[in-house]
């Protein structure tokens, strides 16, 4: 388990059991769904994946989760997490999800913001990536907002509903992070994992 990052206005933590309901309710959310191009997920689905990310370790590689909650209203409004694979430890790919009614308000940025830096400064990573459908403008402003750049666009990659869709990637190298001004340390960190 990893100690909670803690940003100005939320928490970032391990996801537990409690978060069954929120979880499932905007994972599949119908607009949500689709600007993802994502299956909904079932509850026995959503148990299982709750309990592993409950239990990994802070050094363990795959899709970590980070519940993401407000100071003060705990209750899970979304997520934010990385993939680091065995075979390219020193890469990351990361994402997010958040519940429609907390959309718009700055979460997303302060809980990405939040996961970069436990990613360069704590894991320590040297590239992250993210990717998102061309139509999904909300992500393409979070991406450049959190300071990657963009590397690709592919043309008709992603095939969903009947249709093809094209999909645009994201960058962000560490040394990049590093001249955007950002120090390691700079968040409130209890984690003893570096």
């Amino acid at each position: 388990m990893i100690a909670p990052l803690l940003t100005k206005r939320l928490r970032l933590r391990t996801p537990n059991a409690d978060d069954l309901y929120r979880y499932l309710a905007y994972r599949n959310d119908t607009a949500a769904l689709a600007a993802q191009m994502m299956q909904p997920v079932e509850l026995k689905e959503a148990e299982l994946f709750l309990a592993a990310q409950s239990c990994m370790a802070p050094e363990a590689y795959g899709w970590r989760m980070f519940a993401v909650e407000k100071n003060d209203k705990p209750g899970l409004i979304g997520e934010v997490g990385v993939f680091i694979g065995a075979e390219e430890p020193q890469k990351g790919d990361i994402g997010w999800w958040f519940a429609a009614n907390h959309q718009g308000q700055g979460y997303a940025l302060e809980a990405g913001t939040a996961l970069i830096e436990w990613c360069f400064a704590h894991r320590p990573l040297h590239r992250l990536t993210a990717h998102c459908l061309v139509a999904n403008n909300a992500s393409l402003r979070l991406m450049r907002r959190l300071g990657l750049r963009q590397e690709r666009q592919t043309v008709e990659s992603r095939y969903f509903n009947g249709c093809w869709h094209d999909e645009v990637g994201y960058a962000l190298l560490r040394r990049e992070w590093l001249e955007l001004g950002n120090d390691e340390g700079c968040m409130r960190w209890n984690d003893p994992y570096p």
